[in-house]
């Protein structure tokens, strides 16, 4: 989970930068370009950890909020993609089914 949060502290934009100048969201592009990254990222979310679970799915909503349509493409591309998504929304974990309906929120708006 430590890995994960620092993924998200260097993806992470502080809003000022243009997109083209902005680190995180340059890291954000080199990070989705990678089908392993991605499909790591939809195997952690299988994990019930929540610590593993949870900080996993912040990060893609972030992934999704820099790189909105090449990370909607890699998780389409993602065998069983969709459903590892679903899955959260039946977590017993109030804050992980409302981030995991939020992140479904974010994955389908523009497609």
């Amino acid at each position: 989970s430590s890995g994960i949060n620092a993924e998200y502290g260097v993806m992470s934009s502080k809003g000022d930068n243009p997109p083209e100048t902005d680190l995180g969201v340059q890291f954000t592009e080199m990070f989705v370009k990678s089908e392993t990254n991605i499909s790591l990222l939809l195997s952690l979310i299988e994990e019930y950890e929540f610590h593993v679970r949870w900080p996993t799915v912040k990060l893609l909503i972030l992934l999704l909020k820099n790189k909105s349509k090449e990370l909607q493409d890699r998780v389409l591309e993602s065998p069983m993609g969709i459903s590892k998504l679903m899955d959260l929304l039946s977590d017993s974990r109030e804050v992980i089914r409302n981030d995991g309906l939020l992140l479904m929120i974010k994955l389908t708006k523009n497609n």
